[in-house]
């Protein structure tokens, strides 16, 4: 299966490269059959002067074009010839950098348009005219980093009727960082981050804020925080707290699959701010070694997954590996759209609660917005029917499927929404999701 799929890629690409060289269009061909059977047949054997004098300003001019066509391409080859080796760029995704990658607008060749996009890696390409240049403006769709850019160059003229595109390659260190969106500005998670407050006169100030657990059958009711429950329908309850305060462990993993951007974006907040406290590792799917500082875990973050099919596959065996102390945390930052890595990541976490040590589950589940409704089918997608924020938002009724399950699991869920900068902490995921559903009810109504 994994054979064919890359033989068809193949040959794809075989014959995009040759269509791209051949010079006419579809509508240049028409143009042209129409235009020599209005000359020749009509015009000239018929004697149509009509139909003479069309069909040659056709011709003629899908010559013109044909010519400064291929004039133009060859000044913009040599051109890109000269741009071999380009500076390194560090940004972030989502956010526009130029690149100081040039090439001549051809002002004074008329009716030529010349622009071109990325194919690898995944970036969307603005062209702005300055001083008789056109220079290039890119954004970052994806996270990682590359030492390579290939773009396809079309040059075309302005009535479609030719045009000549080729690929060329640039030497080029790239590092495209996950979007931390509007969460640079907020906690990601109050229960990640590490407290200030002194428990016991005998204590240091380090630790967790208040020694908290989720409530087990068995359990003092007394030690019950009614207040937590009465706001988020979460039964917590507070444990004797010890004089010195135990040294914690955070192990943080990243699945990888659909729609991880935001997740990976959130994995870095958590690791910027302090979100995960002093002692931390970081893994991701992909990768046996971890990062326990903030060099390696950036240089793993942006490092392109290499098999979404594959998220959760490590997790178990990342917990086991790093889990060397008694109450560890291990926080798993996932996308907000189900995959096959769902099911991998309930067994791992499940496993990890196994091992003893007091071992908590922490999921954060992380979207870029949501939207209301079914993804749409194959054929409302062909046609441009679907959802304009499917690609970057998750569904409703597929977070909350997700957000359950995962919290059937005994796991703290956090819920993160990386573009509104808004996170939902236990019961409240539920509760938000069924509010954001309404609203978007409220709205389809209205």
């Amino acid at each position: 299966m994994e054979l064919s799929l890359k033989l068809r890629a193949k040959v794809q690409d075989v014959f995009d490269r040759i269509v791209d060289f051949f010079p006419l269009t579809w509508l240049g061909v028409m143009c042209s059959l129409g235009g020599v059977l209005a000359l020749l047949y009509y015009g000239w054997k018929r004697l149509d002067l009509i139909l003479l004098v069309i069909g040659a300003v056709a011709v003629g001019l899908l010559v013109i074009s044909f010519l400064l066509v291929i004039l133009a391409t060859l000044i913009v080859y040599l051109r890109v010839r000269t741009q071999t080796h380009g500076e390194s760029i560090s940004t972030e995704c989502g956010v526009p950098s130029t690149t100081g990658f040039t090439l001549p607008s051809l002002w004074w060749l008329p009716m030529i348009d010349v622009k071109w996009t990325w194919l690898s890696p995944i970036a969307e390409v603005v062209v702005r005219t300055e001083r008789g240049s056109h220079r290039e403006l890119v954004t970052a769709e994806r996270r990682g980093q590359y030492t390579e850019v290939t773009r396809r160059i079309e040059v075309g003229d302005a009535f479609g009727f030719a045009r000549i595109a080729f690929r060329a390659k640039e030497s080029r260190s790239l590092t495209f960082f996950p979007s931390m969106g509007s969460l640079k500005r907020i906690d990601v998670a109050r229960s990640l981050a590490t407290g200030e407050d002194r428990p016991h006169p005998g204590g240091q100030p380090e630790g967790e804020r208040a020694d908290l657990r989720r409530y087990a059958p068995g359990d003092p009711v007394r030690f019950i925080l009614w207040k937590v429950f009465a706001r988020t329908r979460d039964l917590i309850i507070r444990n004797p707290e010890q004089a010195i305060s135990p040294s914690r462990q955070t192990i943080a993993y990243l699945v990888t699959g659909d729609a991880d951007e935001p997740a990976a974006g959130t994995a870095r907040v958590a690791i910027e701010t302090g979100a995960l406290g002093a002692g931390w590792c970081i893994g991701t799917d992909g990768y046996e070694q971890g990062a326990k500082d903030m060099k390696g875990a950036m240089e793993l973050l942006t490092t392109p997954p290499k098999a979404s099919e594959d998220g959760g596959t490590g997790l178990a065996s990342f917990v086991r590996r790093n889990a060397n102390m008694p109450g560890a945390r291990v926080v798993v930052f996932v996308p907000a759209k189900p995959g096959k890595w769902l099911d991998r990541v309930v067994a791992g976490a499940q496993a990890a609660g196994s091992q003893g040590k007091g071992t908590s589950i922490e999921f954060v589940v992380c979207a870029d917005g949501f939207v209301e409704g079914k993804k749409p089918g194959r054929f409302a997608r062909f046609f441009g029917l679907g959802d304009e924020n499917d690609s970057s938002a998750a569904r409703l009724e597929e977070t909350r499927e997700l957000v359950s399950k995962l919290g059937a699991s005994r796991g703290n869920v956090l819920l993160v929404d990386r573009k509104k900068g808004r996170v939902f902490a236990g019961a409240q995921s539920l509760a938000a999701l069924q509010s954001m559903k309404g609203q978007a009810a409220k709205g389809k109504g209205n």
